[in-house]
């Protein structure tokens, strides 16, 4: 059972790296729903610059209570509510934790996945969200593209659970404001 969570955990962190390469729009703002095992929440990502910039805002309640004994007690520290917000600039990243202000900077790395990697292979298209989407299998879960932008990411676990991230509304002509991407003045970092 601690395999499975260090493995949701490596998922869940991993379909961001080979989530977001640059895309054939300049902006946009999509709202998602998301389950990853213990959190279900909204994310809500703005890009600018065909998505080499962006923001994410996250907001998550963890739910434990179907979780084996063993595993509740790794995760018995994790918040019951979260309020994250993630800006990726040119050169940075910065991890915050709204509710507390407190916050972390990393030097930004760009993962050389994207959709030419050798463990996604692309295996057909699909309508979401009225969009035409290339779907993608990386392994371990399936992964729909529109215009190089994640719409959804999926993953069904062997109990039938299914692992996702979901787009729920799009908005394509979202106008950046000057400071969208300005980290909070008040984080303790």
């Amino acid at each position: 059972m601690i395999r499975y969570l260090i493995f949701l955990i490596v998922f869940v962190s991993s379909i961001d790296a080979v989530g977001q390469p640059k895309c054939e729009l300049k902006s946009c703002k999509i709202e998602y729903e998301f389950f990853d095992g213990i959190n279900t929440g909204f994310k809500t990502l703005i890009f600018t610059d065909s998505g080499l910039i962006d923001k994410q805002v996250i907001f998550a309640k963890t739910d434990t209570s179907m979780l084996p004994a063993e595993v509740k007690l790794m995760v018995k520290q994790m918040p019951e509510k979260v309020n994250q917000l993630k800006i990726q600039t040119r050169d940075s990243v910065f991890l915050i934790d709204l509710i507390s202000m407190t916050g972390e900077k990393q030097k930004r790395h760009f993962m050389g996945f994207g959709l030419s990697s050798p463990f996604i292979t692309k295996i057909g298209t699909d309508t979401f969200l009225q969009r035409s989407c290339e779907v993608y299998d990386a392994k371990v879960s399936k992964i729909w593209y529109w215009k190089g932008v994640v719409l959804k990411k999926e993953l069904v676990l062997k109990d039938g659970k299914t692992i996702y991230e979901r787009a729920i509304s799009i908005d394509e002509n979202y106008i950046i404001k000057d400071d969208e991407f300005t980290v909070p003045v008040h984080v303790n970092f």
